[in-house]
């Protein structure tokens, strides 16, 4: 019974964890980056849009800048190891200070 409990704890771990993830700010050029985040289970594309807009807009506000989105962001499924749909939301941005150009 209790190896049952554990097993149980390990799986709820890993796909909670692995539902909710991000790739953090990746410098992709200069004042240029990218992250990309993944919905939880249930929130559909809107959490992972959310919570990349959140994590990019926290991010340049640390350095007193604003975020701009660079190109269109991308929306897209992929599939975890348990073969659930998990939105996927790939958003690049700017840091700007002010008075930068778009």
């Amino acid at each position: 019974m209790r190896v049952m409990l554990l097993i149980a704890a390990l799986i709820f771990s890993i796909l909670l964890f692995g539902c909710a993830a991000s790739t953090g700010v990746i410098p992709a050029g200069p004042d240029t980056y990218t992250i990309m985040t993944n919905a939880k289970l249930g929130l559909g594309g809107s959490g992972a849009v959310k919570r990349a807009a959140q994590d990019a807009n926290a991010y340049c506000a640390s350095s007193g800048k604003k975020m701009k989105t660079v190109g269109t962001p991308r929306l897209s499924m992929r599939k975890n190891s348990a073969g659930d749909n998990i939105p996927t939301y790939n958003l690049t941005f700017r840091c700007l200070a002010t008075g930068d150009e778009d």
